[in-house]
């Protein structure tokens, strides 16, 4: 207060108008700005202040009973208000419980992730990603930078950040525990493993197993019945899959558009005109509709092999480790948050 640090935001009662939630991004953006500790309070009680620290707490993972109970701290406190009482359940809810519920847009607080529910309730009353970031880091929140395994992926590489990410979620591998061979080409059954890894390894159990190239001995027989099975793939004929053969862009695309088909995510963004691309004639027909989504949502980019400016699909062209880590990377982050 002595340094005048105070931001005063003059906010109504109502916390669905537009003037109530950009009042409050105008708050995080000032805690942003400024090192804590920080002081929220309001000049009368209408609970504005209430509103706010419960969606802080909830975005920095207090559980739904730790915020109840911090809320109702001062009717037990000033008001001697039973803890457990009728009185004191009935103020919970006509109150924090019904503004959160509202904000949230969940009918249950006690069963929802209330840290993700408050991080989407910050970015649709204009926060960017990057502010919500960085809010968590000014409230004391501790941004865990994974560790890169591989001796082969250099920091400044253009796939760094791809690679490492998806190797601590688990879901990519090096060749060896220090080697990833970024450049190396990924073959049919390493792409099928890699979305077998993010549909959560499921029991394959009874499914079909039409291949004759794939057996319950081969390491990613589990991976490629399961994809089958889910629709994902088809063979390159109805009894193999040749699951050692290099995979194309425009396959990875094509099993990635047909993985997030039977998911039923709705990624935002329009599906490309393919005119753009001097190759765009090189897109097999079965690929066409999944070259358009990926490139219209941004999970795929064109490339340029000469200085002529021209940009490429390159659909025909083998795909490596390293851009079949940036397609998933890209393709998770553009999926909406829930």
């Amino acid at each position: 207060y002595s340094q005048q640090n105070v931001i005063y935001l003059s906010l109504g009662v109502d916390f669905a108008a537009e003037s109530f939630q950009e009042g409050v991004a105008k708050g995080m953006r000032f805690i942003i700005a400024n090192e804590g500790p920080y002081l929220i309070h309001c000049t009368e009680g209408k609970d504005r202040a209430g509103f706010v620290n419960a969606l802080l707490e909830c975005f920095m993972g207090a559980t739904y009973e730790e915020v109840c109970a911090d809320y109702m701290k001062t009717y037990i406190n000033y008001y001697k208000i039973e803890e457990g009482s009728e009185q004191y359940n009935a103020i919970l809810n006509a109150n924090i419980v019904k503004s959160l519920k509202n904000a949230f847009g969940v009918e249950d607080l006690t069963t929802a992730n209330l840290s993700e529910e408050a991080m989407e309730y910050l970015l649709e009353i204009g926060l960017t990603e990057d502010e919500v970031i960085e809010l968590y880091i000014a409230l004391g929140g501790e941004i865990v930078v994974p560790e890169n395994p591989f001796t082969d992926v250099a920091e400044d590489a253009w796939y760094y950040d791809y690679v490492v990410t998806m190797a601590d979620a688990g879901i990519i591998k090096g060749k060896t525990e220090t080697s990833f061979e970024p450049e190396s080409n990924i073959t049919r059954a390493e792409y099928a493993t890699l979305l077998y890894r993010i549909a959560g390894s499921p029991d394959v159990s009874g499914m079909i197993e039409p291949f004759a190239d794939v057996s319950e001995k081969d390491w990613f027989y589990k991976e490629v019945i399961w994809a089958y099975n889910a629709g994902v793939i088809k063979g390159t004929t109805t009894t193999t899959f040749a699951p050692g053969a290099n995979i194309t862009r425009e396959q990875v695309a094509t099993m990635l558009y047909r993985f997030n088909s039977i998911l039923e995510i709705e990624i935002p963004g329009e599906d490309a005109d393919l005119d753009a691309y001097v190759d765009e004639e090189k897109v097999s027909d079965y690929a066409e509709d999944a070259i358009e989504w990926a490139v219209g949502a941004g999970i795929m980019n064109g490339t340029t092999f000469d200085n002529s400016g021209k940009v490429y699909l390159d659909p025909q062209g083998l795909a490596t480790r390293a851009q079949a880590a940036k397609l998933l990377y890209t393709w998770l982050l553009a999926i909406p948050l829930e």
